[in-house]
């Protein structure tokens, strides 16, 4: 039988329990504001409301899980992401079929957003050779997204 009391008090229910909650906003407001944080002078695109969360909630905790469905901009959530943490020595990791792809995207997006240019973008695959231990250790990333 379920005993709500004794699932209560294991320290994984407190763990989770503990976990920061999502509050209602105004995205689409939200999305505006930070539009004009994150473009360039001249930048013309605007973040949807669904980046902006997204960004915002990362910025605010330290991390993000995004279970975003296709074609509502986890590419550009990526980029930025390096720029909203203030990171260093970002590394992007992708399969190996979006490499090239997202290279080419980052560089048509850089003319609309602040993207920094110190993102290494590397693919799962080559994280799967055996020098890839080298490449972490000599790289120390600071975020990976």
């Amino acid at each position: 039988m379920f005993n709500k009391s004794s699932l209560s008090a294991t320290a994984e229910f407190r763990r989770i329990a503990a976990l920061p909650r999502r509050t209602e906003r105004d995205w689409a407001a939200l999305a505006l504001e930070l539009t004009a944080v994150l473009k360039t002078p001249g930048g013309t695109w605007t973040l949807k409301p669904i980046q902006a969360q997204a960004l915002i909630e990362l910025a605010e905790t330290g991390g993000l899980f995004g279970p975003i469905p296709v074609g509502y901009g986890k590419t550009l959530i990526s980029l930025l992401a390096p720029y909203v943490l203030d990171s260093v020595r970002p590394i992007l990791i992708l399969p190996a079929a979006l490499v090239e792809k997202t290279r080419y995207e980052k560089e048509k997006l850089r003319e609309h957003w602040r993207i920094p240019g110190n993102i290494r973008i590397i693919s799962y695959e080559e994280l799967g050779r055996v020098k890839a231990e080298r490449l972490l250790q000599g790289q120390t990333p600071d975020l990976i997204v």
